[in-house]
């Protein structure tokens, strides 16, 4: 039996690539673990939501916006809550975390501001996070609040 070396290193040729491809693609994934929460405190007069990032993936990731919206269009930009006063954009290191945070205030406002433009009923509210790559990530979990009963 005869060996094609041809077809041999054709194929050697196609299995290096293939392992190549998949290392640069999967080397440098992005994954952000986004948990996001009402937070009522005896300490805090008005509850807050609180968004935290977790870099899950295996490069650092910089951040460019966090916010909470909704389907009828609210966006509500979170500050960042951290003793050295950071700021967006920045960057999220592998396997460190952030957390943000949007006041009570702030949501009222904006709420107030549904209500007035004759929206009602229940709307659910998401966490979104946006890196410098224009990637958007979004908490799994959301919170729903009744337009008609909020205070």
């Amino acid at each position: 039996m005869k060996i094609d070396w041809g077809l041999m290193v054709s194929i050697f040729t196609l299995i290096v690539t293939s392992i190549i491809l998949c290392i640069t693609i999967y080397g440098e994934k992005r994954h952000l673990l986004i948990t996001f929460g009402k937070n009522s405190s005896q300490d805090s007069q008005s509850p807050l939501y609180v968004i935290k990032v977790i870099n899950r993936g295996k490069t650092s990731i910089t951040l460019d916006e966090i916010s909470i919206i909704s389907s009828y269009g609210l966006n509500i930009p979170a500050s960042l809550s951290n003793p050295s006063n950071d700021h967006l954009p920045i960057t999220l290191d592998v396997g460190k975390n952030l957390i943000a945070i949007v006041e009570d205030v702030d949501m009222k406002k904006n709420v107030d501001k549904l209500i007035q433009n004759k929206y009602s009923g229940k709307i659910k509210l998401i966490a979104e996070v946006k890196d410098n790559t224009k990637k958007i990530y979004r908490a799994k979990k959301t919170i729903v609040i009744n337009l008609d009963e909020y205070i």
